[in-house]
């Protein structure tokens, strides 16, 4: 039964029955869109997850004669515009902090 189904989205009584049938259905791309949301946020805390054990084993099993592991994440991913403008713009800073103190040495 598809009635159900379209309660279960959210989609009320009168709007399935008595309205327009592109109600129901902008209510099944919804859930698409939620679903595929979902998915992306799973897949992303699998990846901080990930860089987290890595980052806990690099520290665990580090060889003290040779370099220091990285460690955590500093910043999270940049997925939006803004973000990764932020980011070239920290990345901008950091050559340059790093150029002009190599020069005082």
């Amino acid at each position: 039964m598809m009635f159900p189904y379209y309660l279960s989205l959210g989609c009320s009584y009168n709007e399935f029955w008595d309205e327009s049938p592109w109600i129901a259905a902008a209510y099944f791309d919804a859930e698409i869109y939620r679903r595929e949301q979902q998915n992306n946020d799973m897949w992303l805390q699998g990846l901080y997850f990930s860089s987290a054990i890595n980052s806990a084993l690099a520290m665990a099993f580090w060889n003290k004669k040779g370099k220091k592991p990285d460690g955590y994440l500093q910043y999270p991913f940049a997925f939006t515009e803004r973000e990764k403008a932020a980011e070239k713009e920290r990345k901008r800073q950091e050559a340059l902090r790093f150029f002009t103190e190599g020069q005082k040495q």
